[in-house]
Protein backbone atom coordinates (compact mmCIF):
# COMPACT_ATOMS: atom_id res chain seq x y z
CA UNK A 1 0.00 0.00 0.00
CA UNK A 2 1.16 3.14 -0.80
CA UNK A 3 2.08 6.24 2.07
CA UNK A 4 0.29 9.36 2.27
CA UNK A 5 3.14 10.98 1.20
CA UNK A 6 3.70 8.74 -2.06
CA UNK A 7 -0.29 9.29 -2.89
CA UNK A 8 0.48 13.36 -2.22
CA UNK A 9 2.97 13.34 -4.71
CA UNK A 10 1.47 11.46 -7.17
CA UNK A 11 -1.66 13.77 -7.12
CA UNK A 12 0.67 16.66 -7.62
CA UNK A 13 3.00 15.27 -10.57
CA UNK A 14 -0.65 14.79 -12.29
CA UNK A 15 -1.25 18.71 -11.80
CA UNK A 16 2.50 19.33 -12.41
CA UNK A 17 1.84 17.38 -15.78
CA UNK A 18 -0.22 19.76 -17.09
CA UNK A 19 0.94 23.25 -16.07
CA UNK A 20 4.22 22.52 -18.10
CA UNK A 21 1.64 20.65 -20.99
CA UNK A 22 -0.50 24.19 -21.74
CA UNK A 23 0.05 26.65 -24.26
CA UNK A 24 1.54 29.80 -23.69
CA UNK A 25 2.74 28.56 -20.03
CA UNK A 26 -0.56 28.27 -18.89
CA UNK A 27 -2.00 25.07 -17.50
CA UNK A 28 -4.01 22.86 -19.60
CA UNK A 29 -7.58 21.10 -18.41
CA UNK A 30 -7.05 17.33 -17.49
CA UNK A 31 -7.68 14.54 -20.19
CA UNK A 32 -10.03 12.19 -18.78
CA UNK A 33 -7.06 9.72 -18.28
CA UNK A 34 -5.71 11.82 -15.90
CA UNK A 35 -8.50 13.22 -14.15
CA UNK A 36 -9.47 9.14 -13.58
CA UNK A 37 -6.40 8.46 -11.91
CA UNK A 38 -6.10 11.68 -10.02
CA UNK A 39 -10.00 10.37 -8.60
CA UNK A 40 -8.78 7.31 -8.24
CA UNK A 41 -5.79 8.28 -5.92
CA UNK A 42 -7.72 10.54 -4.39
CA UNK A 43 -10.12 7.60 -2.89
CA UNK A 44 -7.01 5.24 -1.83
CA UNK A 45 -5.62 8.67 0.07
CA UNK A 46 -9.03 9.00 2.02
CA UNK A 47 -9.11 5.14 2.67
CA UNK A 48 -5.47 5.24 4.25
CA UNK A 49 -6.62 8.18 5.94
CA UNK A 50 -9.22 6.63 7.32
CA UNK A 51 -7.20 3.20 8.43
CA UNK A 52 -4.84 5.70 9.99
CA UNK A 53 -7.05 7.85 12.24
CA UNK A 54 -8.62 3.95 13.24
CA UNK A 55 -5.08 2.93 14.32
CA UNK A 56 -4.71 6.28 16.25
CA UNK A 57 -7.90 5.49 18.02
CA UNK A 58 -6.73 2.17 18.82
CA UNK A 59 -3.91 3.15 20.17
CA UNK A 60 -5.10 5.54 22.42
CA UNK A 61 -7.51 3.06 24.08
CA UNK A 62 -4.48 0.60 24.66
CA UNK A 63 -2.52 3.57 26.12
CA UNK A 64 -2.40 2.66 30.36
CA UNK A 65 -3.06 5.47 32.48
CA UNK A 66 -1.44 6.52 35.37
CA UNK A 67 -1.45 4.63 38.52
CA UNK A 68 1.04 6.36 40.38
CA UNK A 69 -1.08 9.44 41.91
CA UNK A 70 -2.26 8.60 45.47
CA UNK A 71 -3.99 10.04 48.01
CA UNK A 72 -3.60 10.20 51.72
CA UNK A 73 -6.45 8.29 53.25
CA UNK A 74 -5.98 9.45 56.73
CA UNK A 75 -6.53 13.09 56.02
CA UNK A 76 -9.71 12.80 53.57
CA UNK A 77 -10.95 10.37 56.65
CA UNK A 78 -10.39 13.15 59.22
CA UNK A 79 -11.68 15.70 57.45
CA UNK A 80 -15.14 14.39 56.52
CA UNK A 81 -15.44 11.66 59.44
CA UNK A 82 -19.38 11.00 60.85
CA UNK A 83 -20.26 9.82 64.07
CA UNK A 84 -21.30 6.43 62.32
CA UNK A 85 -17.11 6.44 61.95
CA UNK A 86 -16.21 7.24 65.31
CA UNK A 87 -18.58 4.26 66.53
CA UNK A 88 -17.08 1.97 64.28
CA UNK A 89 -13.61 2.75 65.36
CA UNK A 90 -14.16 2.57 68.84
CA UNK A 91 -15.81 -0.83 68.41
CA UNK A 92 -13.13 -1.96 66.37
CA UNK A 93 -10.66 -1.09 69.21
CA UNK A 94 -12.99 -2.14 72.21
CA UNK A 95 -15.04 -4.77 70.59
CA UNK A 96 -18.49 -3.66 72.23
CA UNK A 97 -21.37 -2.34 69.93
CA UNK A 98 -22.99 0.87 70.91
CA UNK A 99 -25.86 2.78 70.28
CA UNK A 100 -24.69 4.92 67.47
CA UNK A 101 -23.49 1.98 65.67
CA UNK A 102 -25.28 0.43 62.66
CA UNK A 103 -24.66 -3.42 61.20
CA UNK A 104 -25.33 -3.72 57.63
CA UNK A 105 -25.28 -6.94 55.66
CA UNK A 106 -22.36 -6.87 53.02
CA UNK A 107 -23.38 -7.12 49.59
CA UNK A 108 -23.64 -5.72 46.11
CA UNK A 109 -27.35 -4.85 45.64
CA UNK A 110 -26.69 -1.76 47.28
CA UNK A 111 -24.08 1.23 46.82
CA UNK A 112 -23.42 1.81 50.33
CA UNK A 113 -23.59 -2.22 51.13
CA UNK A 114 -20.82 -2.81 48.84
CA UNK A 115 -21.92 -2.04 45.52
CA UNK A 116 -19.53 1.16 44.84
CA UNK A 117 -16.80 -1.47 45.22
CA UNK A 118 -18.74 -3.10 42.12
CA UNK A 119 -17.53 -2.41 38.55
CA UNK A 120 -20.18 -1.50 36.05
CA UNK A 121 -19.78 -4.37 33.39
CA UNK A 122 -20.57 -3.50 29.63
CA UNK A 123 -21.30 -6.25 26.61
CA UNK A 124 -18.27 -4.70 23.62
CA UNK A 125 -21.62 -5.59 21.27
CA UNK A 126 -24.34 -2.99 20.05
CA UNK A 127 -27.33 -4.98 19.04
CA UNK A 128 -28.91 -3.48 15.73
CA UNK A 129 -32.46 -4.31 14.79
CA UNK A 130 -32.47 -5.97 10.94
CA UNK A 131 -34.88 -5.06 8.27
CA UNK A 132 -34.85 -6.81 4.93
CA UNK A 133 -33.93 -3.90 2.12
CA UNK A 134 -34.93 -4.19 -1.18
CA UNK A 135 -34.14 -7.41 -3.58
CA UNK A 136 -34.89 -6.11 -6.78
CA UNK A 137 -31.83 -3.86 -6.97
CA UNK A 138 -29.66 -7.32 -6.88
CA UNK A 139 -31.24 -8.72 -10.40
CA UNK A 140 -31.40 -5.40 -12.94
CA UNK A 141 -28.64 -3.83 -14.62
CA UNK A 142 -26.62 -1.41 -13.03
CA UNK A 143 -24.44 1.38 -14.63
CA UNK A 144 -22.36 3.42 -12.77
CA UNK A 145 -20.89 7.17 -13.76
CA UNK A 146 -18.20 9.74 -12.46
CA UNK A 147 -20.53 12.37 -13.35
CA UNK A 148 -24.13 13.01 -12.82
CA UNK A 149 -24.91 14.58 -16.87
CA UNK A 150 -28.02 13.24 -18.46
CA UNK A 151 -27.49 9.95 -19.70
CA UNK A 152 -29.67 8.98 -22.86
CA UNK A 153 -29.80 6.42 -24.48
CA UNK A 154 -32.27 5.13 -28.36
CA UNK A 155 -34.94 2.49 -27.86
CA UNK A 156 -36.32 0.58 -31.21
CA UNK A 157 -39.54 -0.98 -31.17
CA UNK A 158 -39.92 -2.53 -34.65
CA UNK A 159 -42.14 -5.60 -34.00
CA UNK A 160 -45.69 -4.86 -35.44
CA UNK A 161 -43.17 -4.86 -38.86
CA UNK A 162 -42.42 -7.39 -41.28
CA UNK A 163 -41.45 -8.33 -44.45
CA UNK A 164 -43.78 -9.87 -47.62
CA UNK A 165 -43.55 -12.43 -49.98
CA UNK A 166 -42.54 -10.03 -53.75
CA UNK A 167 -43.63 -11.99 -57.26
CA UNK A 168 -40.50 -11.94 -59.59
CA UNK A 169 -39.41 -8.72 -61.80
CA UNK A 170 -42.15 -6.79 -59.30
CA UNK A 171 -41.42 -3.98 -56.25
CA UNK A 172 -42.07 -4.68 -52.68
CA UNK A 173 -45.63 -3.10 -51.82
CA UNK A 174 -44.98 -2.05 -47.87
CA UNK A 175 -42.31 -1.45 -45.59
CA UNK A 176 -41.64 1.15 -43.12
CA UNK A 177 -38.51 3.40 -42.19
CA UNK A 178 -36.86 2.18 -38.49
CA UNK A 179 -38.47 4.61 -35.81
CA UNK A 180 -36.24 5.30 -32.70
CA UNK A 181 -37.07 6.51 -29.69
CA UNK A 182 -34.87 7.71 -26.45
CA UNK A 183 -35.13 7.26 -22.50
CA UNK A 184 -32.67 9.33 -20.47
CA UNK A 185 -31.06 8.22 -17.23
CA UNK A 186 -31.08 11.48 -14.42
CA UNK A 187 -28.91 12.00 -11.22
CA UNK A 188 -31.19 12.77 -8.51
CA UNK A 189 -29.77 13.69 -4.77
CA UNK A 190 -30.36 11.42 -1.66
CA UNK A 191 -29.52 12.79 1.77
CA UNK A 192 -30.02 11.03 5.39
CA UNK A 193 -28.74 13.53 7.76
CA UNK A 194 -30.37 13.97 11.89
CA UNK A 195 -33.25 15.77 13.67
CA UNK A 196 -34.23 18.68 11.31
CA UNK A 197 -32.74 18.18 8.22
CA UNK A 198 -29.66 19.07 10.08
CA UNK A 199 -26.85 16.60 10.20
CA UNK A 200 -26.61 13.94 12.61
CA UNK A 201 -24.78 15.71 15.90
CA UNK A 202 -22.22 13.63 17.92
CA UNK A 203 -21.05 15.47 20.80
CA UNK A 204 -17.38 15.04 21.40
CA UNK A 205 -17.97 13.20 24.46
CA UNK A 206 -19.68 10.70 22.68
CA UNK A 207 -17.47 10.06 20.42
CA UNK A 208 -14.33 9.63 22.87
CA UNK A 209 -15.82 7.81 25.69
CA UNK A 210 -17.84 5.08 23.10
CA UNK A 211 -16.92 1.59 23.50
CA UNK A 212 -17.44 1.43 19.52
CA UNK A 213 -16.30 2.81 16.18
CA UNK A 214 -18.87 5.27 16.26
CA UNK A 215 -17.82 6.52 12.69
CA UNK A 216 -18.65 3.14 11.23
CA UNK A 217 -21.64 2.78 13.35
CA UNK A 218 -23.01 6.16 11.80
CA UNK A 219 -21.66 6.18 8.34
CA UNK A 220 -23.52 2.61 8.20
CA UNK A 221 -26.60 3.83 9.53
CA UNK A 222 -27.03 6.53 7.20
CA UNK A 223 -25.94 4.50 4.19
CA UNK A 224 -28.93 2.20 5.30
CA UNK A 225 -31.35 5.37 5.18
CA UNK A 226 -30.45 6.16 1.82
CA UNK A 227 -30.65 2.57 0.97
CA UNK A 228 -33.77 1.97 2.14
CA UNK A 229 -35.34 5.16 0.24
CA UNK A 230 -33.87 3.78 -3.31
CA UNK A 231 -35.55 0.46 -2.76
CA UNK A 232 -38.92 2.19 -2.37
CA UNK A 233 -38.53 4.06 -5.60
CA UNK A 234 -36.62 1.13 -7.38
CA UNK A 235 -40.21 -0.14 -7.17
CA UNK A 236 -42.97 2.61 -6.28
CA UNK A 237 -41.27 5.72 -7.75
CA UNK A 238 -43.58 8.03 -9.42
CA UNK A 239 -40.73 8.76 -12.39
CA UNK A 240 -41.69 12.98 -11.55
CA UNK A 241 -38.92 14.49 -9.74
CA UNK A 242 -37.69 10.67 -9.05
CA UNK A 243 -37.15 7.92 -10.60
CA UNK A 244 -39.19 5.67 -12.05
CA UNK A 245 -40.41 2.39 -10.25
CA UNK A 246 -40.70 -0.96 -11.75
CA UNK A 247 -44.42 -1.43 -10.35
CA UNK A 248 -45.05 2.17 -11.94
CA UNK A 249 -43.29 2.10 -15.26
CA UNK A 250 -45.03 -2.10 -15.71
CA UNK A 251 -47.83 -3.34 -18.08
CA UNK A 252 -50.51 -5.48 -15.85
CA UNK A 253 -50.50 -8.66 -17.69
CA UNK A 254 -52.83 -10.47 -14.85
CA UNK A 255 -55.73 -9.22 -13.09
CA UNK A 256 -56.81 -11.27 -9.59
CA UNK A 257 -59.40 -10.91 -7.12
CA UNK A 258 -58.74 -8.83 -4.23
CA UNK A 259 -58.58 -12.29 -1.89
CA UNK A 260 -56.27 -13.27 1.36
CA UNK A 261 -55.41 -16.50 -0.22
CA UNK A 262 -53.10 -15.37 -2.78
CA UNK A 263 -53.25 -16.94 -6.48
CA UNK A 264 -53.87 -19.84 -7.67
CA UNK A 265 -51.80 -22.78 -9.74
CA UNK A 266 -53.51 -21.72 -13.18
CA UNK A 267 -52.33 -17.80 -12.20
CA UNK A 268 -49.08 -18.64 -11.97
CA UNK A 269 -48.90 -20.04 -15.21
CA UNK A 270 -50.76 -17.71 -16.89
CA UNK A 271 -48.28 -14.73 -15.66
CA UNK A 272 -45.47 -16.41 -16.61
CA UNK A 273 -46.98 -16.81 -20.23
CA UNK A 274 -48.19 -13.17 -20.43
CA UNK A 275 -44.64 -11.76 -21.86
CA UNK A 276 -43.51 -13.16 -25.04
CA UNK A 277 -41.57 -15.97 -25.69
CA UNK A 278 -38.16 -14.80 -26.72
CA UNK A 279 -37.77 -13.29 -23.13
CA UNK A 280 -38.27 -16.43 -21.51
CA UNK A 281 -35.55 -18.47 -23.73
CA UNK A 282 -32.75 -17.30 -21.63
CA UNK A 283 -33.54 -18.89 -18.14
CA UNK A 284 -33.19 -15.22 -16.34
CA UNK A 285 -36.93 -14.60 -15.56
CA UNK A 286 -37.66 -13.93 -11.87
CA UNK A 287 -40.99 -13.80 -9.00
CA UNK A 288 -40.49 -10.64 -7.37
CA UNK A 289 -42.91 -10.48 -4.29
CA UNK A 290 -43.36 -9.29 -0.68
CA UNK A 291 -42.55 -12.00 1.61
CA UNK A 292 -45.95 -12.05 2.81
CA UNK A 293 -47.00 -12.94 -0.61
CA UNK A 294 -44.60 -16.02 -0.71
CA UNK A 295 -45.79 -17.30 2.71
CA UNK A 296 -49.12 -17.75 0.68
CA UNK A 297 -47.30 -20.02 -2.01
CA UNK A 298 -45.84 -22.34 0.29
CA UNK A 299 -49.79 -23.79 0.80
CA UNK A 300 -49.89 -24.67 -2.62
CA UNK A 301 -49.84 -27.96 -4.97
CA UNK A 302 -48.97 -28.41 -8.81
CA UNK A 303 -51.50 -31.45 -10.33
CA UNK A 304 -49.73 -33.92 -9.29
CA UNK A 305 -50.36 -32.56 -5.62
CA UNK A 306 -46.84 -31.51 -4.51
CA UNK A 307 -45.70 -27.92 -3.48
CA UNK A 308 -45.48 -25.69 -5.75
CA UNK A 309 -42.58 -23.99 -3.95
CA UNK A 310 -39.60 -25.43 -4.57
CA UNK A 311 -36.38 -25.26 -2.52
CA UNK A 312 -33.26 -26.03 -3.60
CA UNK A 313 -30.06 -25.75 -2.38
CA UNK A 314 -26.31 -25.63 -4.38
CA UNK A 315 -24.12 -28.23 -2.86
CA UNK A 316 -24.97 -28.79 1.19
CA UNK A 317 -23.50 -25.52 2.49
CA UNK A 318 -25.61 -23.72 0.18
CA UNK A 319 -28.56 -21.04 0.64
CA UNK A 320 -32.01 -22.23 0.00
CA UNK A 321 -32.90 -21.29 -3.33
CA UNK A 322 -36.86 -20.69 -3.42
CA UNK A 323 -38.32 -21.29 -7.09
CA UNK A 324 -42.12 -21.66 -8.51
CA UNK A 325 -42.44 -23.22 -11.77
CA UNK A 326 -38.58 -23.45 -12.41
CA UNK A 327 -38.65 -19.69 -11.89
CA UNK A 328 -36.17 -17.66 -9.18
CA UNK A 329 -38.63 -16.09 -6.14
CA UNK A 330 -36.86 -12.71 -5.09
CA UNK A 331 -37.90 -11.38 -2.00
CA UNK A 332 -38.79 -7.32 -1.83
CA UNK A 333 -40.99 -6.48 1.04
CA UNK A 334 -41.40 -2.98 -0.88
CA UNK A 335 -44.05 -4.44 -3.16
CA UNK A 336 -47.64 -5.03 -1.56
CA UNK A 337 -48.11 -7.53 1.31
CA UNK A 338 -51.71 -8.02 0.60
CA UNK A 339 -53.85 -8.50 -2.91
CA UNK A 340 -56.41 -5.49 -2.53
CA UNK A 341 -57.04 -2.01 -4.05
CA UNK A 342 -55.79 -2.51 -7.61
CA UNK A 343 -52.11 -3.02 -5.98
CA UNK A 344 -49.56 -4.30 -8.21
CA UNK A 345 -48.25 -7.21 -6.17
CA UNK A 346 -45.90 -9.60 -8.60
CA UNK A 347 -43.94 -8.48 -10.75
CA UNK A 348 -42.17 -11.64 -13.59
CA UNK A 349 -39.78 -11.50 -15.85
CA UNK A 350 -35.93 -10.46 -16.90
CA UNK A 351 -35.30 -7.71 -14.42
CA UNK A 352 -31.86 -7.06 -16.10
CA UNK A 353 -33.39 -6.11 -19.64
CA UNK A 354 -36.50 -4.67 -17.66
CA UNK A 355 -34.66 -2.26 -15.61
CA UNK A 356 -31.77 0.01 -15.41
CA UNK A 357 -30.40 1.73 -11.72
CA UNK A 358 -27.61 4.59 -12.33
CA UNK A 359 -25.06 5.43 -9.59
CA UNK A 360 -23.16 8.79 -9.37
CA UNK A 361 -20.00 6.67 -7.72
CA UNK A 362 -21.08 5.80 -4.09
CA UNK A 363 -22.56 6.89 -1.35
CA UNK A 364 -20.25 9.57 0.64
CA UNK A 365 -20.05 10.22 4.48
CA UNK A 366 -19.27 13.73 5.07
CA UNK A 367 -17.75 14.41 8.90
CA UNK A 368 -18.23 18.00 9.74
CA UNK A 369 -15.78 18.35 12.59
CA UNK A 370 -15.44 22.28 12.59
CA UNK A 371 -18.76 23.29 11.42
CA UNK A 372 -20.47 22.49 14.94
CA UNK A 373 -16.62 22.97 17.11
CA UNK A 374 -18.35 25.34 18.81
CA UNK A 375 -21.07 23.65 20.39
CA UNK A 376 -18.86 20.94 21.24
CA UNK A 377 -20.11 17.99 18.46
CA UNK A 378 -19.46 16.69 15.08
CA UNK A 379 -21.76 16.74 12.56
CA UNK A 380 -22.76 14.11 10.03
CA UNK A 381 -24.52 13.51 6.52
CA UNK A 382 -24.45 11.22 3.95
CA UNK A 383 -25.60 11.73 0.18
CA UNK A 384 -25.63 10.07 -3.15
CA UNK A 385 -26.83 10.13 -6.26
CA UNK A 386 -29.14 7.94 -8.77
CA UNK A 387 -31.69 6.88 -10.57
CA UNK A 388 -33.23 4.12 -12.23
CA UNK A 389 -36.22 3.29 -15.02
CA UNK A 390 -37.72 0.84 -16.52
CA UNK A 391 -35.79 0.17 -19.83
CA UNK A 392 -37.94 -2.41 -21.72
CA UNK A 393 -41.53 -2.87 -20.59
CA UNK A 394 -42.16 -5.52 -22.62
CA UNK A 395 -39.95 -7.94 -20.78
CA UNK A 396 -41.87 -8.36 -17.34
CA UNK A 397 -45.53 -8.36 -16.82
CA UNK A 398 -47.24 -7.52 -13.24
CA UNK A 399 -50.41 -9.42 -11.77
CA UNK A 400 -52.84 -6.70 -10.36
CA UNK A 401 -55.15 -7.00 -7.82
CA UNK A 402 -58.77 -5.99 -8.59
CA UNK A 403 -60.54 -2.77 -6.97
Amino acid sequence: MKTIEEILAALQAIIDGAASGGENGETRPLNDEEAERYEALERELAVIRRNQEIVNRNSAYNTPTRTDLHVHAGAVAKATETGEDRAFRSYLRTGVPNDDLTFRAQGTTTGPAGGFLVPEGFRNRIIERLRKIGGLAAEVEHVSTASGNPLPWPTLDDTSNQGEIVAENVQAAGGADLVLAENTLGAYKYEAVGVGGEPLKVSWELAQDAEFDLESLVERNLAMRIWRKQAVDWVNGTGVSQPQGLLTGGVSGLTIASNTVGMTLTNYISITHSIDPEYRIDGENVFVMNDAILALAEGLLDANGRPLLGTSTDGIAGAPVHTIRGHRVVVDNTLPATWAGSAKTIAFGNMRRAYVIRDVREITLLVLRELFARTGQIGYMAWARADGRVQDVNAYRVVTAAA
